[in-house]
């Protein structure tokens, strides 16, 4: 988020249904909303060795 004189930007990256993500650009300006930006993201979220998922089997074991 980045704040400017009358408005605030709003920098986001989404996860689209196919899988894919986009960034866009959002200037806030009350009461209208603009968007700025929107294209393919050039840096996104991407899974890594530390990240930590949960299986189902771990769910139900712990649910017991």
């Amino acid at each position: 988020m980045y704040e400017m004189t009358g408005g605030l930007y709003y920098a986001l990256t989404l996860q689209c249904t196919d899988r894919t993500y986009c960034e866009v650009k959002v200037l806030k300006m009350v009461p209208k909303i603009d968007l700025e930006m929107f294209r393919p993201a050039k840096h996104y979220p991407r899974p890594t060795t530390t990240t930590t998922t949960t299986s189902s089997e771990e769910k139900a074991a712990a649910s017991t």
